[in-house]
């Protein structure tokens, strides 16, 4: 008997099984090499996670498991978009149960506002001319363009620790965990932090170091200036900026206690 590997499709909604399949070694694509888009039926699907990630260990184990989600072709046209950006990619899923105290941020809120290395300065400059020219064709319902902005910048956070952002703060609550609104299980390597002032600090990590870190939500009240400050030291020590795509505004750290006072 030929070698053989059996294939499970997962939904990442709902984390149910879709189908499962069972291929000939020499027709399993290599996970690193899948195409974004798949069809299971009659029905669209990108893939969001392979497991394992190696052709190698696929042929080991003999299986394959793909997380996918469904495609939704939006009609083109008189459609306006809520927001004038969105990140190009969402980061990947992790396995439940999901905690009820969870933060779930919305889908398209997804690192609408972040911290990014100044090191790559041209490349957000280039995304926020784009983002800011959608702005300014903004009508009543929303906009009629969408830019979909790179969300690969190289290593963007790799030199900080998660331990030592939470310890810029001073008594930051922790969330269980992190997820996207409708979904049932975690974000890999996803953490939150709830500031004192009211705003939640979010990330994804890969062995304890960030890569990505972002912000939700203004804040309020008597401790706001001290979070901003401290907001401050993480982007002065790290080299970074505050991006504002919805909003196409670039905040330096000197700029932060300003940027947050506005929204107050």
């Amino acid at each position: 008997m030929k070698p053989s590997v059996r294939v499970e499709y997962v939904d990442a909604e709902s984390g149910r099984t879709l189908g499962r399949a069972r291929l000939p070694v020499e027709r399993v694509p290599n996970p690193l090499e899948l195409k974004p888009r798949l069809q299971l039926g009659e029905e669209a699907f990108v893939v969001v996670r392979a497991e394992p990630e190696l052709s190698q260990d696929v042929r080991t184990r003999g299986e394959l498991r793909l997380t996918v989600r469904r495609v939704v072709d939006l009609p083109q046209g008189d459609l306006l978009h809520r927001r004038p950006t969105l990140a190009d990619s969402l980061p990947p899923l992790g396995e439940g149960p999901l905690p009820d105290e969870a933060l779930r941020v919305e889908r398209d809120a997804w690192r609408q506002v972040e911290f990014l290395s100044r090191d790559h300065a041209e490349a957000i400059a280039e995304d926020l001319l784009a983002v800011r020219r959608v702005l300014s064709r903004g009508e009543a319902g929303g906009y009629p363009e969408l830019v979909l902005r790179r969300t690969y910048y190289p290593a963007p956070l790799h030199a900080i620790d998660v331990s030592w952002i939470e310890q810029r703060f001073r008594e930051p609550e922790a969330y269980p965990a992190l997820t996207l609104n409708g979904l049932a299980v975690p974000l890999r390597g996803g953490f939150a932090f709830r500031l004192r002032a009211g705003i939640d600090l979010y990330g994804v990590a890969r062995s304890g170091r960030t890569t990505c870190l972002a912000l939700r939500g203004w804040g309020s009240g008597r401790h706001l200036f001290a979070d901003a400050q401290a907001l401050g030291e993480v982007l002065s020590v790290h080299r970074l900026v505050l991006v504002d795509w919805c909003r196409g505004r670039l905040i330096p750290a000197e700029e932060l206690a300003t940027y947050f006072a506005e929204r107050e």
